[in-house]
């Protein structure tokens, strides 16, 4: 009985979104009294989740979580790689660019690092490119990057810090602090 006394209306076999409902669970307690009649679902992706009558038929819920998963992982990738607002060829910014060697070589955490062997964190900017940038992003801002994966190659934290000071891959007027013609410091 529900608990207006009516008999509760059976849902077993009854599909809403990817959910298939295999059972009567039981019923919610209300701190007034009575409750809702909740059913043991199957999704699609054949994970098993009990949920209130009222929130399928309504529906409010269509699937144990996965369809909201996939709708957000979809939007998220909408944003990234090539469909990304800053991936315009060679427009591209420091950020884009590393998300660009991402797409194109993977994660450099899946490689070892060319200098000592051990695993990689990052990858790194070789130099050399003709089409080379200087960022103006503000946590990046100086440092030299190219939108070219070919020019990137996997290193751990201590050899690409070596790497980028060792070599000049940061634009010296940041490194004396007068980038966009701000007075030398001191």
């Amino acid at each position: 009985m529900s608990p207006r006394g009516s008999v509760a209306i059976d849902l077993v076999g009854t599909t809403f979104g990817r959910l298939t409902v295999v059972a009567r669970a039981g019923t919610t307690t209300k701190p007034s009294g009575g409750g809702d009649p909740t059913w043991a679902c199957r999704c699609e992706c054949g994970t098993e989740k009990v949920i209130r009558g009222k929130n399928l038929r309504s529906g409010q819920v269509r699937s144990c979580g996965c369809l909201a998963r996939e709708v957000s992982s979809s939007r998220l990738a909408s944003r990234r790689g090539e469909k990304h607002f800053q991936w315009k060829g060679d427009a591209i910014g420091y950020d884009g660019a590393h998300q660009r060697v991402d797409s194109a070589k993977g994660k450099a955490a899946d490689h070892q690092c060319v200098d000592c062997g051990d695993q990689a964190d990052d990858w790194s900017y070789v130099g050399g490119c003709p089409r080379e940038r200087v960022s103006d992003e503000p946590k990046t801002i100086g440092c030299v990057y190219s939108p070219d994966p070919n020019y990137y190659v996997p290193r751990c934290k201590k050899c690409h810090w070596h790497h980028d000071r060792g070599d000049g891959r940061r634009d010296e007027r940041v490194v004396r602090g007068t980038h966009q013609g701000a007075p030398p410091a001191g």
